[in-house]
Formats: C-alpha cells, sequence, structure tokens
C-alpha cells in the first residue's frame, strides 16, 4: 500500500494543472497567431496565476503596466538613437543605457508601480540591447509590440484559467475517486 506521504508528496494540485494548462494554451495561441514569442507569453501566465482571480488580476496588471513603462521608454530611447545621435562606442552605449535606468525607476515609483520596477528595467534592456540601434526602430518597435502583446496574452490566458469555478476542476477528482474500489487500496503496492 502507498503511504499518505507518498500520496501527498506527489499530489498535483488544482493550481499546477491550471498553470500547466495556461502554458500549454499560450504555445497553441503563439503557434497559429506568429510573430511573437511564446516564452514571453507562458512567463506572464504562470507569474499571474495565483490562487485567486482577484489575485492573478492584480500580478497579471502589475506585469502588463511594468511591460508597457519599459517598453515605450526603450522605444523613446531608440527614436532618439536612431534620429539623433548613435553612441559609436558600445561601452559608452551601455553607460548611457545603465544611467537611463535612474529615470526610468524613478519614473516608475512615481506612477506607483514600485513592484514592477525589476521587470520595467529589464525589459527596457532586452529592447535596447536586444535591438541594436543598426537595425532601426522597426525592430525595436516590433520587438516592443510583441513583448507587450504575448504578455497581455499570458496574463489574459491565466485570468480565464484560473477564473474557470472550482467545481469544474473537482468534478474530475471526483470522477476518478468514485473509481476506485474498496478493494483497490490493497493493490496500492
Amino acid at each position: 500500500m502507498i503511504s499518505e506521504s507518498i500520496r501527498e508528496r506527489f499530489h498535483v494540485g488544482q493550481r499546477m494543472v491550471k498553470t500547466v494548462l495556461a502554458v500549454f494554451t499560450c504555445f497553441v495561441i503563439d503557434h497559429f497567431r506568429g510573430g511573437g514569442n511564446p516564452f514571453h507569453s507562458a512567463i506572464a501566465a504562470i507569474v499571474s496565476m495565483q490562487r485567486s482571480v482577484e489575485d492573478s488580476w492584480a500580478t497579471g496588471r502589475q506585469r502588463l503596466i511594468a511591460t508597457i513603462i519599459g517598453g515605450i521608454y526603450g522605444i523613446l530611447v531608440i527614436i532618439f538613437e536612431v534620429n539623433v545621435y548613435i553612441i559609436p562606442n558600445a561601452l559608452l552605449r551601455y553607460a548611457m543605457l545603465s544611467l537611463l535606468l535612474i529615470p526610468l525607476i524613478k519614473l516608475t515609483v512615481t506612477l506607483k508601480q514600485s513592484q514592477g520596477v525589476t521587470l520595467t528595467t529589464i525589459v527596457f534592456l532586452a529592447i535596447t540591447i536586444a535591438n541594436p540601434v543598426e537595425t532601426g526602430m522597426t525592430a525595436a518597435f516590433d520587438y516592443a509590440r510583441n513583448r507587450i502583446i504575448d504578455t497581455l496574452l499570458g496574463v489574459l490566458i491565466a485570468l480565464a484559467i484560473n477564473a474557470i469555478p472550482l467545481d469544474f476542476w473537482r468534478f474530475f477528482r471526483r470522477e476518478k475517486d468514485k473509481s476506485r474500489l474498496p478493494s483497490d487500496e490493497t493493490n496500492d503496492s
């Protein structure tokens, strides 16, 4: 017979199932959508899948706002570089991008989004570093747009799946439990 502690250790909970379903849904949508990156939507879904729909909404909203702030700020820097001045030395450009984190962090905190500071700065750096100025504004804009869309998709998918009533998930568990007969307990070893 399998001990209760082993069953508890290998128990797959509803939140795990919902998270897996949300990630797979992100992959499927990206497969048919094209142009995005399922990595970003899957991360947004994982982070947004919380204990309740309300908590999922709060986390997802914060993640989306941080992505938008970092995305817009990154695009503005790329626009400046393309139209005004491209720093020819990579180390000087990295120094400038590092210093530009100060007003970005200040802006994020001023907008009362201090929990999103980390993600805001990551998105900004992803846009400005992953898209060299030489590729132009189009590549940076496309990346930022897709990053925002992917994050939005992940958040919405997590919210939709988390909003499925608990009774739906319990139905499957009850059916499985009903299928076990008392005599099955002795055959678990």
